[in-house]
């Protein structure tokens, strides 16, 4: 059997998302209103407010950065709680990490994607619109049939 020794910073990593999935498990308690997600709608950038709206108050229930949202509404912050949960290096380096942009924060990450979809679709059909459809499609392989 071989052991792998894994770098410090992955025992620091586990350590660190071990207990924030402990401090998300205190969402289960409390009971969210529309009224909640409202004002979460309002606190969240354009884009992901669009898509949010869209998703709904349901879908809303199960989303990270609504759950966050509410904990730490209530109260439950998830600075203090990892402060007193996790090892000084550990927190230490989930601070590096959220600072560095590699920690899971929900929001930040949604836009990151968003951003990351609309440069490839700009870039993919970028030149490929013309402005007369027809003859697009027949470029492509595609008949056009006139009634």
């Amino acid at each position: 059997m071989y052991i792998v020794e894994a770098p410090p910073h992955v025992w620091l990593q586990y350590e660190a998302q071990r207990n924030i999935l402990k401090y998300f498990a205190c969402y289960q308690q409390l009971e969210p209103t529309p009224a909640d997600f409202e004002h979460w709608l309002e606190s969240l950038p354009h884009s992901m407010r669009a898509i949010s709206i869209c998703s709904g108050y349901q879908h809303a229930l199960q989303n990270l950065s609504f759950k966050r949202y509410i904990l730490e509404t209530r109260g439950y912050s998830l600075y203090d709680y990892l402060q007193v949960t996790i090892s000084a290096e550990a927190f230490t380096w989930w601070l590096e990490s959220c600072e560095h942009g590699t920690s899971l924060n929900p929001n930040q990450a949604l836009e990151e994607h968003l951003a990351q979809v609309q440069r490839r679709v700009a870039e993919h059909f970028a030149g490929r619109w013309s402005a007369n459809v027809p003859e697009h499609f027949a470029n492509r392989g595609h008949q056009r049939t006139s009634k």
